[in-house]
């Protein structure tokens, strides 16, 4: 079954759709590098919820090609990095490729 976790490696930040053994093998590829949360057991967000592209699509910061590090600026929590991650992209990313 897919869940809701919430990823960040290098100050970036994202919601990713996941079965728990695809985090478990993201979780080992990153080790101490990534900060993650299973959305679904701590707040019942459910894939369905997500609606990335959508999300995406109206937020202006995307539009503008800004960048947010978590921690700093927009939000409570540090805003959001506008990425688009899928579990594929994390597991066939180069750890050094993120700095970017």
């Amino acid at each position: 079954m897919k869940r809701v976790y919430s990823c960040t490696i290098q100050g970036k930040n994202d919601c990713v759709e996941m079965t728990k053994e695809e985090a478990s093998i993201i979780a080992l590829k990153f080790g101490g590098r990534i900060e993650m949360y299973d959305m679904t057991e701590r707040h019942g967000i459910r894939p369905a919820y997500l609606k990335k592209a959508l999300r995406h699509e109206q937020h202006e910061w995307e539009k503008r090609n800004a960048s947010f590090s978590k921690g700093i600026k927009v939000g409570s929590f540090g805003g959001a990095a506008p990425v688009d991650w899928q579990f594929d992209d994390l597991i066939n990313v180069k750890i050094g490729d993120l700095n970017g």
